[in-house]
């Protein structure tokens, strides 16, 4: 996934994204979000009693681990 096609993709989503809808755009499962959080590491989140996940964050956490590897 380029960080274009990444950034089209991302705008289309709500500006607090669920668990749910995270793991669905990276395609991974909620236990592995789950399991980087537990890590310290993953996009990051706020806990509203549910976890929320701001786009924006969301962005500059892919383009860091664009840089990363």
């Amino acid at each position: 996934m380029t960080i274009e096609l990444e950034a089209r993709s991302l705008d289309s989503l709500p500006d607090l994204l669920t668990i749910e809808e995270v793991a669905d755009f990276l395609q991974i499962s909620k236990i592995t979000l789950y399991f980087w959080r537990q890590k310290g590491d993953g996009p990051p989140a706020l806990s509203m009693g549910h976890l929320r996940f701001p786009k924006e964050d969301l962005r500059g956490w892919l383009s860091g681990q664009y840089r990363a590897s």
